[in-house]
């Protein structure tokens, strides 16, 4: 009797003919040959399901289910339940993977078996051109997050492990359940249930996966995918770890479009919004003002330097009994890189976006502080 696999590959696919050849050479090409790759044909109306019919019978590692377009948590979930092997590495058929990938994520698992989940460097790709400037700030950010303390602490700026490069224990899967069908992105709401229920993160050094960006690529176009939903996901994590208290309320540097957006995600779980703080560049003489929105605040209205210097006095000063100790403080305008603290007993900022021009922070300690490239 054949024993399971080691590993098992997960890869949902739909109307993906045209990159199938690619993607099954790369698998097919790995030096680690024990595993199995696990096709779920998510509705597929192209030739998908005969390739894929026909490469499973010259190649006995490879199983096709195949069932109604159902999206891909379903397909996610219903390539699980078919998972026998002890490892689940996750793969896009658009996307590409060193031959030495399977090899290597297996060994840095097998070499700390307290990993349950890790990840790997990759390097994007496009049909042609250069990659778009937010995909290489992206790639950037999420590249320099290696070890499980580098992951933890920037793991509410962004998705910190790129989804196809998942090399996770079959018993992390059973042990949180599978993906979950929320309204934001699947395989970040993983990574946060995933840490949240205790398990060690980290990523292989290497490049491993090139992944494929594209326009029309779900995580491009799904709302899901968007801004308002990532904040979502992380306001709902945040309280739901404790790290954010309803009633202590959040104080937002910032009030435009993203910090607006960070507002409503907060607004739409009560947690207790104290005001923005404008700080838009402009004229030298120009003055911050703190914008109060609750009406009990003592603080609408006082003038502050764009550079900060005034609003740190005025957060620390005794006198104002509402923000003393200070609020966490949401900081929608300053790029972040690593916390620059302004306040010496500052103890924990964790960064709630990434963009090229601004970024969100809520300080926990609850002190200001921004981040800088």
């Amino acid at each position: 009797m054949k024993s399971n696999p080691i590993i098992s590959i997960l890869m949902p696919v739909r109307n993906d003919a045209a990159m199938l050849r690619n993607c099954l050479a790369d698998i097919d090409n790995q030096s680690l040959t024990d595993y199995e790759l696990v096709v779920v044909d998510d509705g597929s109306t192209d030739q998908t399901p005969v390739l894929l019919e026909k490469a499973s019978q010259d190649d006995s590692r490879i199983r096709l289910i195949r069932t109604k377009p159902q999206g891909i948590v379903s397909a996610l979930n219903t390539g699980l339940t078919e998972c026998k092997g002890q490892y689940i590495a996750r793969m896009d058929v658009d996307d590409r993977m060193q031959k030495t990938r399977l090899e290597k994520q297996l060994e840095l698992m097998q070499k700390d078996p307290e990993l349950e989940l890790i990840g790997c460097r990759v390097e994007g790709f496009t049909d042609k051109g250069p990659l778009p400037e937010s995909a290489v700030h992206y790639q950037s950010w999420s590249n320099s997050l290696i070890s499980h303390q580098q992951i933890e602490s920037d793991l509410f700026a962004e998705s910190p492990i790129v989804h196809p490069t998942f090399f996770a224990t079959q018993k992390l899967f059973n042990k949180i359940g599978g993906y979950s069908n929320n309204p934001w992105a699947e395989d970040y709401d993983f990574i946060l249930r995933a840490y949240g229920g205790g398990a060690k993160l980290s990523k292989h050094p290497e490049i491993l996966v090139r992944k494929y960006f594209a326009p029309g690529r779900l995580s491009r176009v799904e709302a899901m995918y968007k801004r308002p939903a990532m904040f979502d996901a992380k306001t709902h994590y945040l309280l739901e770890f404790g790290r954010l208290k309803k009633r202590r309320g959040v104080l937002i540097v910032g009030s435009g479009p993203t910090g607006r957006q960070a507002a409503q995600s907060f607004e739409n779980r009560e947690v207790r919004l104290l005001g923005f703080v404008d700080n838009r560049s402009g004229p030298p003489d120009r003055q911050v003002k703190l914008l109060a929105l609750s009406h009990s605040s003592q603080h609408a209205g006082i003038p502050q330097k764009s550079d900060y210097r005034l609003l740190r006095a005025f957060l620390r000063d005794p006198s104002h009994d509402q923000l003393s100790p200070p609020s966490p403080v949401i900081d929608c305008h300053l790029k972040m890189r690593r916390a620059e603290y302004f306040f010496r007993d500052a103890e924990k900022v964790v960064p709630l976006a990434l963009s090229r021009h601004c970024a969100v922070g809520i300080h926990l300690r609850l002190w200001l502080c921004p981040w800088i490239y």
